[in-house]
């Protein structure tokens, strides 16, 4: 900080967030429903890593690891 002269560490969000959220874990065969809510002036174009997909629903079975990600754009 300028003023004062002092130096912190950022804080590392993703480091934090390990920290404080477990890591999920489901059993095989589980079915996830996933819903992508988007911000006002924003429209969902594309989910990618669904099993099934259709309109703002994303349908994972949960048999390995997974990544599912939402696109969106205003």
């Amino acid at each position: 900080d300028s003023r004062n002269d002092l130096i912190r560490p950022r804080i590392q969000v993703d480091a934090a967030l390990d920290a404080v959220l477990p890591e999920l874990s489901y059993s095989s065969g589980t079915r996830l429903t996933l819903t992508a809510t988007p911000h006002p002036g924003f429209r969902l174009t594309l989910w990618r890593g669904c099993d099934q997909s259709a309109g703002n629903r994303c349908v994972v079975e949960m048999d390995s690891a997974k990544s599912v990600t939402a696109v969106f754009e205003p």
